[in-house]
């Protein structure tokens, strides 16, 4: 029988470089149209090239899913990357719209591989133990769906917070089926965050010293629109948000960036990790900044000591280079009153925000055992809260668990000479077990469900070359 994943098929097998080559010629040219309309709508003021550029990326991201593999992974990451910013160049010649259906265009390209997903778990029975954490997780969320179904009405946010929350699990379920192609995977990814961590952070920089036209207009539309700044430049409103829409999903996406360079240390990856770690400090996201430093080491603790040096003498490179950097204006400001909230975490209004939100969540959440339906609850700075809250235990227990399985999985997975597995890992577990932030839905949830595909990528593969005979 062959699976809908099936990593025997012939466009696995032929077109796995993300280099540019003859037989990839098509996906190029499909993805350089969807560029040219992109660059002509905007050019133009032309309001239908949202329309337009939600459904060509759409049938760029199936043909690209269905002929070459390795290219969709990279495009669906640089629409997470980019498509706010087409956003804004869009509304910028063409008006403001509050209800920006463009931005739908990375979750909905992520969906792309929801159907095969769903044969899987049709098909293949008994299930194989490692991708049980995937179907574990598919099934609560599909459960939370239905309550919603019958407690709240029907509606668009409804969907929509389906496809956020079911879409990254079936993207990572994807990549991790790819394990016969594991090594080029890996190289597409360093070269995904590699360029797109340079992109990112230095638009976030000249947005910092001089905000383009369309940054500035959109942040005022959205203050006289929606009446608040935070969502945008943090609690100061100064903060960078770069190519996305919140600084705090610049921070998100930086993250793996700046950990990913580790993996290809150059002079480019050293660029990339000063430009990335400036952004990130200047996005003024305390939570991310916590992130990066429990990954690193989560990635020190498990290497041996001549790769552990290795990483510290290229962390103690970037930090020789990024301190100086901080410490003139205009950085040095706002950076520094950042990291001064640090020492006083307790009196922060955004950790007294959060201990409320908690204890409400105890006096209310834990007593509902089926739950309020997906998209009921909106607690932006507690994915646990959303989990149980929303699920209720008879879907959080089963979600909750898919997740402790996937963090036990990825524990086991070992390479002693694969940098690239330990800091997927370290990037994927600071994300599951932090107690602040939403990140089991949306964009966060992608980054989790993705990294920990490629680490259980990396175990089949090296499992599969030690039983060759």
């Amino acid at each position: 029988m062959t699976l809908p994943f099936d990593t025997n098929r012939s466009q696995d097998t032929i077109r796995t470089d993300s280099r540019w080559s003859l037989q990839q010629t098509p996906a190029w040219a499909a993805i350089l149209g969807l560029v040219i309309f992109t660059i002509l709508g905007i050019l133009a003021g032309a309001g239908f090239s949202r329309i337009g550029f939600l459904a060509l990326s759409f049938s760029v991201g199936i043909f690209l899913y269905q002929r070459y593999p390795v290219l969709y992974t990279g495009f669906t990451w640089w629409l997470y990357f980019l498509t706010p910013l087409v956003r804004r160049l869009i509304d910028y010649r063409a008006g403001f719209q509050t209800e920006a259906i463009i931005l739908a265009a990375p979750f909905l390209v992520t969906a792309i591989t929801l159907p095969g997903f769903i044969r899987y778990i049709l098909k293949s029975y008994p299930y194989r133990q490692m991708n049980l954490p995937f179907v574990l997780a598919f099934v609560a969320i599909c459960y939370s769906f239905l309550i919603g179904l019958v407690s709240l009405e029907f509606s668009f946010r409804l969907i929509r917070t389906f496809a956020e929350w079911v879409s990254p699990v079936a993207f990572g379920f994807f990549v991790s089926s790819k394990w016969q192609n594991y090594p080029t995977y890996r190289k597409n990814t360093q070269r995904i965050f590699l360029w797109g961590t340079l992109v990112m952070g230095a638009y976030g920089l000249v947005q910092f010293i001089a905000m383009p036209p369309w940054d500035s207009y959109w942040q005022q539309k959205v203050v006289e629109e929606v009446g608040y700044v935070n969502a945008i430049g943090g609690e100061s409103g100064t903060a960078i948000w770069g190519t996305t829409n919140t600084n705090g999903t610049l921070a998100l996406l930086l993250m793996p960036g700046i950990l990913l360079l580790l993996t290809r240390q150059s002079s480019l990856s050293i660029l990339a990790a000063v430009i990335g770690c400036l952004a990130s400090l200047l996005t003024n996201s305390r939570t991310a900044w916590i992130l990066v430093l429990i990954a690193l080491f989560i990635v020190i603790g498990n290497l041996r000591s001549q790769l552990q040096i290795k990483i510290i003498l290229f962390a103690l490179v970037v930090g020789l280079l990024v301190l100086p950097l901080a410490n003139i204006q205009p950085f040095s400001g706002m950076i520094s009153s950042r990291l001064g909230t640090l020492s006083n975490v307790l009196h922060d209004s955004s950790f007294q925000g959060r201990s409320a939100q908690y204890t409400e969540f105890l006096e209310d959440g834990l007593l509902n055992p089926i739950g309020r339906g997906l998209s009921s609850v909106n607690h932006p700075d507690s994915g646990i809260i959303n989990v149980i809250a929303e699920m209720g235990w008879l879907g959080a227990t089963p979600f909750l668990g898919a997740l402790i399985l996937l963090v036990w999985q990825m524990f086991q997975a070992s390479r002693e000479n694969d940098l690239f597995m330990f800091v997927a890992r370290a990037i994927a577990v600071p994300l599951i077990i932090s107690p602040s932030g939403n990140f089991f839905s949306a964009l966060p949830a992608f980054m989790i469900w993705f990294f920990a595909g490629m680490v259980m990528a990396s175990h089949r593969y090296y499992q599969h070359q030690l039983n060759q005979p």
